[in-house]
Parts: structure tokens; C-alpha cells; sequence
């Protein structure tokens, strides 16, 4: 039974640290989809996250999706 209680903290604490980095990831495939509003969301929460936040693809990803955000022609992301 302790063990079990230890793997299951163990497993916890590695979705944890893993589920931010998740968000990045996720904001680079909606900006290669072309959903630009999901990718700024998905970004926007990963740059706030400690985790996440000094890492450079957070910064990368993010630069690329507000610049197309900037040079889209759709009315829906000026």
C-alpha cells in the first residue's frame, strides 16, 4: 500500500511539471492549423506559469504567433 501511495505522488508531481510545456506544444499546432486565437490562449497561460515562463520555446512560439497576428488579413485577429 505505501508504495502505491508513493508511485501515485511520483506520478502527480510529474503531470504537474510536464502539463505547462503541454501548452506550448499546444500553441505551436494551432498556429500550424491556423487558429491563431486558441494559439495566443495557449501561449498567453503558458507564459504565466513559473515553469514555463523563462523557458526560450515560450518566448519562440510566442513571437511567431503575434506576428501573425500582426500580418493577418482577417478582420477576426486585428
Amino acid at each position: 500500500m505505501k508504495k502505491l501511495s508513493v508511485f501515485i505522488v511520483l506520478a502527480m508531481l510529474s503531470v504537474a511539471v510536464f502539463g505547462q510545456k503541454r501548452n506550448v506544444t499546444s500553441a505551436w499546432s494551432y498556429l500550424k492549423d491556423g487558429f491563431l486565437d486558441d494559439a495566443k490562449k495557449s501561449i498567453d497561460k503558458a507564459e504565466i506559469h513559473d515553469d514555463t515562463k523563462d523557458w526560450y520555446k515560450t518566448y519562440y512560439f510566442k513571437g511567431q504567433i503575434y506576428q501573425e497576428l500582426g500580418i493577418s488579413e482577417k478582420p477576426k485577429y486585428r
